[in-house]
């Protein structure tokens, strides 16, 4: 016999056996990259409550009434939600 059929089932049960260690492979892969997403996340909320609690923190209690202006009028620019606008009480915006 010229082709011998046991080579071949040999190559393929090793080419099966691969492509599942592939599969599995690819399967940790996002598992991992999953739990470092969600561990950032768990950061940048931290880093969030921290500094919500500080800025908080400086507009009940800053003395300096220029300082405490300022901070507003920085958190007017960067806070454009309309919801979180009037949690915060900033002023409303007119069109545009």
């Amino acid at each position: 016999m010229v082709f011998d059929d046991r080579k071949t089932s040999d190559v393929d049960a090793q080419l099966a056996k691969l492509k599942e260690k592939e599969k599995q492979l690819k399967a940790q892969i996002q598992a991992a990259e999953a739990r470092a997403k969600e561990k950032q996340r768990k950061v940048e909320t931290r880093q969030k409550i921290i500094l919500g609690g500080a800025v908080l923190s400086l507009l009940k209690n800053e003395q300096d009434e220029d300082f405490r202006q300022a901070l507003v009028k920085k958190l007017d620019t960067v806070v454009k939600r309309e919801s979180d606008r009037k949690t915060l009480r900033l002023s409303n915006r007119g069109p545009g």
